[in-house]
Formats: C-alpha cells, sequence, structure tokens
C-alpha cells in the first residue's frame, strides 16, 4: 500500500525520535505494547500539537457538569478523549486517516512503524515551514494591528462626520432665520432707498422754493427799505395837503404792514423748510446705514454659504474614504484568503516533493542493488549489464527531472508568495494614505 509519505528503516525512527527527545529503543520498536505506545504518543502529541499534558488531563467544567451524580467515575475518561482527540487530528495532518484506538492499546510493529513514519514526515515538513509561517503570521498581526488603527482612525472621522452633520443641522434654522430676516431687511432698504430718492427730490424742490423765497423776502425787504425812507422824506416835506398826506402815510403804514406778514410768514415757510431739509438729512443718514449692515449681512450670508459648500465637499471626501476603506478591506480579505490558499499549496507541493523524493531514491537504491547483484554475478552477460546501466541512467535522469520540477515548482510558489506580500504591503500604503488625505481635508 502506497503512502504521502516514506515508510523509514527502525534506525531512522529511533534517529528522528532521539531528536525530537522522544525515548524509545529499538526493541520497544519492534516488539511495542501499551506502556510503549502510550507515554511515547503523549509526548508526541505535546511536542507538536502544542498542548500540554494538564490541558489534556483538565476536563471541561460544562462537561463535567453533564455527566450525572457522580462526574468523578468519568475524569479519566475525559483525559483520555482529549488525548486520543488531538493525536488522530495529529495523524491525519500526517496523513494516516485510519487510525484507531488499537494502535495505542495493542499496537503492532508494521502499523507504529508506518505511524511514526508519517509524524516524521509531518515534523521536518513543520520545522522546515515554521519560519516562513512565523513570518507570515507576523505580518498578518501587524496587519490586524494596522487595521485596527485604521478602523479606531474611521470611527474617530465618522464620529467627527455626525458632529458636523449635527452642528450644521442645528445651524440650518438659524440660517433659514438669517436668510428670512435678511429678505425682509432688503425689501425695507428697498422702500428705504425709494423713500429717500423721493426725499431728495423733494429736497431739491424745497431748496429751490428757499432760493425763490429767499429772494423774494430780500426784494421785499428792500421795497421796505424804499417805503420808509419815502415815508420819512414825506414826513419831513412841507405839508401842502394834510389829508392826502395822511392817505398816503396810512396806505403806506399798510402797505408796510403787509409787507412785514408777508415777511414773516417767508420766514416761517423758510424755517419750516429747513426743518424738512434736516429731516431728509436724517433720513439719507439712516438710509446709508441700512444699506451698509444690508451689505454686511449679505456678505455674512455669503460666507454661511462658503462654509455650507465645504462642509458638503468634506462630506463627501469622507464618503469616499469610506467606500474606498470598504474596497481596501475586501481586497485585504481577499489577499488573506490566496495567501491560506498559497499556504496550503505549499504544503502540498511539499509532501508531493518529499514522496517524489523518497520514491526516487528509493528507485535508485533498488537501482544500485540491482547493479550490484549483477556485477557480482560472475556470468552475466555484457549486454545484460550495459541494461541495467541504462536503467540506472534512466533512475539518475528521471530523479534530476523530478528535482528540477520540483524547484522550479518551489520558485514559482516563492514568487508568488512574495508577490502577494508586495499586494499587501501596497495595501497598508494605499489605506493609509486614502485617510491622510481625509484628515487633511477635514482639517483644511
Amino acid at each position: 500500500m502506497s503512502y504521502s509519505f516514506p515508510i523509514l528503516t527502525n534506525a531512522e525512527i529511533l534517529a528522528c525520535l532521539s531528536e525530537l527527545d522522544v525515548p524509545l529503543s529499538e526493541v520497544e520498536l519492534t516488539k511495542p505494547g501499551y506502556e510503549i505506545a502510550r507515554p511515547m504518543y503523549e509526548s508526541i502529541t505535546v511536542l507538536l500539537c502544542g498542548v500540554s499534558r494538564e490541558e489534556m488531563q483538565t476536563p471541561a467544567f460544562n462537561a463535567i457538569a453533564s455527566l450525572g451524580d457522580f462526574p468523578e467515575l468519568h475524569e479519566e475518561s475525559l483525559a483520555n478523549l482529549a488525548f486520543v482527540r488531538n493525536l488522530v487530528k495529529l495523524l491525519e495532518a500526517s496523513g494516516v486517516s485510519d487510525f484507531s484506538l488499537k494502535d495505542i492499546y495493542k499496537p503492532d510493529y508494521t502499523r507504529l512503524r508506518r505511524n511514526l513514519s508519517a509524524i516524521i514526515n509531518f515534523a521536518k515538513f513543520r520545522e522546515e515551514k515554521l519560519a516562513t509561517y512565523v513570518e507570515l503570521q507576523e505580518e498578518a498581526e501587524a496587519t490586524l494591528e494596522k487595521k485596527a488603527a485604521l478602523d479606531a482612525k474611521a470611527a474617530e472621522l465618522r464620529a467627527e462626520i455626525a458632529r458636523i452633520r449635527a452642528s450644521h443641522q442645528a445651524e440650518a434654522s438659524q440660517t433659514a432665520e438669517v436668510l428670512e430676516a435678511a429678505e425682509n431687511l432688503r425689501t425695507q432698504v428697498a422702500d428705504a432707498q425709494k423713500n429717500r430718492e423721493t426725499l431728495e427730490a423733494a429736497n431739491e424742490t424745497t431748496r429751490s422754493s428757499i432760493a425763490a423765497l429767499a429772494d423774494k423776502t430780500n426784494a421785499a425787504k428792500d421795497e421796505l427799505s424804499r417805503h420808509e425812507a419815502r415815508k420819512a422824506f414825506l414826513q419831513d416835506s412841507v405839508v401842502t395837503s394834510p389829508d392826502k398826506l395822511t392817505r398816503e402815510i396810512s396806505d403806506l403804514e399798510n402797505a408796510i404792514e403787509r409787507e412785514r406778514t408777508s415777511v414773516g410768514e417767508l420766514d416761517k415757510t423758510l424755517r419750516n423748510l429747513n426743518h424738512k431739509g434736516d429731516l431728509y438729512a436724517k433720513a439719507s443718514r439712516e438710509i446709508g446705514k441700512c444699506v451698509k449692515l444690508m451689505e454686511e449681512a449679505e456678505s455674512e450670508i455669503k460666507k454661511h454659504k462658503e462654509v455650507s459648500r465645504s462642509v458638503k465637499s468634506i462630506q463627501a471626501k469622507l464618503g469616499e474614504n469610506e467606500e474606498e476603506v470598504f474596497k481596501l478591506t475586501a481586497a485585504a480579505n481577499h489577499m488573506k484568503r490566496q495567501e491560506s490558499a498559497l499556504s496550503e499549496r505549499l504544503t502540498r507541493l511539499g509532501k508531493q516533493g518529499n514522496l517524489k523524493k523518497e520514491s526516487a531514491a528509493s528507485a535508485l537504491n533498488e537501482a544500485k542493488a540491482d547493479l550490484t547483484s549483477v556485477e557480482s554475478d560472475v556470468g552475466m552477460s555484457a549486454s545484460k549489464l550495459e541494461e541495467y546501466e541504462a536503467h540506472v541512467r534512466k533512475t539518475t535522469s528521471m530523479i534530476r527531472e523530478l528535482q528540477a520540477s520540483h524547484e522550479a515548482e518551489a520558485s514559482k510558489i516563492l514568487e508568488q508568495y512574495h508577490q502577494l506580500r508586495q499586494q499587501v504591503k501596497d495595501y497598508n500604503a494605499s489605506l493609509i494614505g486614502s485617510f491622510a488625505s481625509g484628515d487633511n481635508a477635514l482639517t483644511a
């Protein structure tokens, strides 16, 4: 029966077990018993499965609780069950699928030799791949730590986004009120501007009226001065007709009184117009202040709109970063699956390579033995010798081809492994870069 591992000789088995610090003599190997097989399998399980004797002998508390009224009767059975499960798992990984309790309690030399050959082959393969596994494990842990840090950073960014959105929603009502007040103020300013234009036109008309009235007032004052001068002149003149002079004086006095009344009315009108002019000037100043306030309000509204656009832009960028993080996380998971598949393939190829090497070595040894036997035979013919030599050369060539094929396959696997490592590094770099750009956008 063929196996995926070579069947070792007794000397090879004893030498390898000695390296593993598992004591076993050749007599014990060829004539095994329970007292030999049990401690030997237990030592190998502890060594290769990473579980201690105490852990195997300590039953689970939930299992003890389900054993009824006398769980102490099953303590030894539970310990044996844990040991057998670990041992079966080890042998299945080594390529032995028909292991049973008989191999422990009633072992025989043939199956013990096969089981130990499988375990030793697995131990050698494990030792060869342990360094690569440790390196990959460290890289995976570093990647997980970076991912945890990036997840924490993403959580902080999400919290910041939530805070910005809450602030934006809180300011939305205030913004609506400001916009409504600004619209009302814009309407008031427009009305005030119209009133200002009307007042300026009326003010200009009033100034013209004031100037005309001032001219009339000056003319009336000049006329009054002339009448008073004439009155004084007439009073100083010789009286030829007292009645006529009296009438003229009375007429002059009446004219003077009318002129005084007219001048008083003009002065009153002038004062009213000056008061209206002051009111118009005050209204113009108030309108100027309203226009300035309106300009400031429009400037604040413009700034608020710019801030809102900036917040929306940052939110859009953060949304893109979240999508990029999701894509990169999916890519990382895909790479991990590829890494796991590659590791399994390396394991499978390593086993196949060892099997091919052992088969080729066995074939070579058989050919050499045949050649030695043929050469020792005195009656061998020359043609038979050449035939055996050709067989040896063919076998040697086949071994070299198998070795070359195995080395090429191993090189290909290593190249794929390095490419996968580079993809993981590129993924980490791109993920860190995307979060850095998100930080810069938020800071800006």
